[in-house]
């Protein structure tokens, strides 16, 4: 998770993205729920008793990427040039530049939901414990909305993956098995791993030494 901003910058950033009539519908902005290179998203309470998340980019998100990715593309040519072995890092390099293009255009945001509707919805996944089964199913958030800045999405009610008890052995190895699974599926939905951009830097850098 990259740095998260301080309650008077997440302020800041709410003012910017949202219009007037929008931020008067906001009742409380809660926690951080995620932070990325490009955005944070946030959990906050509507006046009318909603509970949604909003994505918010961060300042300047798109010059950032698109310095990031020329850096890195010079980077992985001169790798080739080097050693054509290192071919598969331009591809790496190239998913993961079309990656952050969608998610720094706000505007895709409703043709991303479509696709995730299509990819996510009804995942299962079984967990054995001793003699008996349990099946979970996912679920997409709802879609409420987006601007230039934001998207915004139902919050689904219950608990976060990341806040799963895990003092447990047996509790630890429900989570790291349920994680295990549910890679498999994703990586067989998409076809291929997505890399994030640490993954490339990763390997640049190792490719240097």
């Amino acid at each position: 998770m990259s740095k998260k901003p301080a309650r008077w910058e997440l302020f800041e950033l709410i003012d910017a993205a949202y219009e007037p009539h929008k931020l008067n519908e906001i009742l409380h902005v809660d926690k951080i729920l995620g932070a990325g290179a490009y955005g944070i998203t946030v959990q906050v309470f509507k006046k009318s008793g909603s509970n949604t998340a909003i994505t918010l980019l961060r300042p300047h998100a798109e010059e950032q990427a698109r310095t990031e990715f020329a850096t890195l593309n010079r980077a992985a040519q001169t790798l080739v040039k080097q050693d054509k072995k290192y071919e598969p890092v331009i591809g790496m390099v190239t998913q993961a530049q079309d990656s952050a293009q969608h998610e720094t255009n706000m505007q895709l945001a409703d043709q991303q939901d479509v696709i995730a509707k299509k990819l996510y919805n009804n995942i299962s996944i079984t967990l054995t414990e001793g003699d008996s089964e349990k099946i979970y199913h996912s679920v997409t958030a709802e879609w409420v909305g987006y601007g230039e800045r934001y998207k915004e999405t139902a919050l689904i009610p219950g608990q976060h993956f990341l806040e799963l008890p895990n003092n447990t052995e047996a509790e630890k190895a429900r989570k790291r098995h349920f994680a295990i699974e549910l890679k498999k599926i994703l990586i067989k939905l998409l076809k291929v791993r997505t890399m994030q951009l640490e993954d490339i830097l990763l390997i640049l850098s190792l490719s240097w030494v």
